[in-house]
């Protein structure tokens, strides 16, 4: 059981350090979008400028901040429960896969976009 203790703990600090990481492209997606519509003067919304990116932004952090805290908080738990009863490979393995589609969408947008 120390063994897979500590196999959990590795495994939550890497995808808790990947949700960080998909936290900020989803961030950066957001901005993105936003500027776009900024931009376009029959979708900008009346005495929107280009300083109203600050606040998006800063609305955009701590909205995605809180659910970061949220989610670790919550992986933590569903990785120690799935430790005890040996589903730690399965179970990480399928919010890596969660955070990567995340990671790729808000990176499809911010990049390719």
């Amino acid at each position: 059981m120390k063994r897979a203790g500590v196999l959990y703990l590795l495994i939550w600090l890497l995808l808790a350090a990947f949700a960080g990481l998909t936290a900020w492209y989803l961030n950066l997606a957001i901005l993105y979008l936003f500027a776009l519509w900024i931009e376009n003067p029959a979708w900008r919304p009346t005495y929107w400028t280009a300083s109203s990116l600050v606040y998006i932004n800063k609305i955009s952090i701590l909205v995605l901040g809180s659910i970061w805290l949220i989610f670790i908080t919550w992986l933590e738990i569903a990785l120690r429960n799935s430790a005890l009863q040996d589903r730690l490979w399965a179970q990480a393995g399928r919010m890596g896969l969660i955070l990567l589609a995340l990671l790729a969408v808000s990176f499809a947008i911010f990049v390719v976009g």
